[in-house]
Order: C-alpha cells, then structure tokens, then sequence
C-alpha cells in the first residue's frame, strides 16, 4: 500500500467497516429473531409424535379446533 493515494486507502478501509458492521448486524438479527421465536413457548415442550404440547407444570396441553363454519 505505500504506492496507493490515501484516498484509495480511506476509500478501501471505509468499505471494509461497511461490510464488517452489515455481518455484526445480520449476526444480531439472526440472534434476535431465534430469542423472539423461543419467548412464547419457553418451558412449553413439544412432543410431535403425539401433537401436544406439555407445560411446565407438566401438564398436557391439547390443541382445540373449531368445527363450525361461520355464518356471514
């Protein structure tokens, strides 16, 4: 780099923190949207085999269904 202008320098580290800071924040978004995902259903566990979710209170929890149609 000692034949390069300063301002290709400047130019060159003022792209290389762009990119750094776009990778922090696709990091904390990713991270970020995992915890958002997890808040609803935190000490719930889900047993797929029997399609119930059981509480912490170990509890079982079935899903409900409505069955009528409504009317308009």
């Amino acid at each position: 780099m000692a034949g390069m202008p300063l301002e290709c320098v400047l130019m060159l580290a003022y792209a290389l923190a762009l990119v750094l800071i776009a990778l922090v924040l696709e990091w904390i978004a990713g991270h970020a949207h995992q915890r958002s995902l997890s808040v609803r259903t935190v000490g719930f566990t889900y047993h797929s085999d029997q399609d119930i979710w059981k509480c912490p209170k170990d509890q079982h929890l079935f899903p409900v269904f409505l069955t009528q149609a409504r009317e308009k």
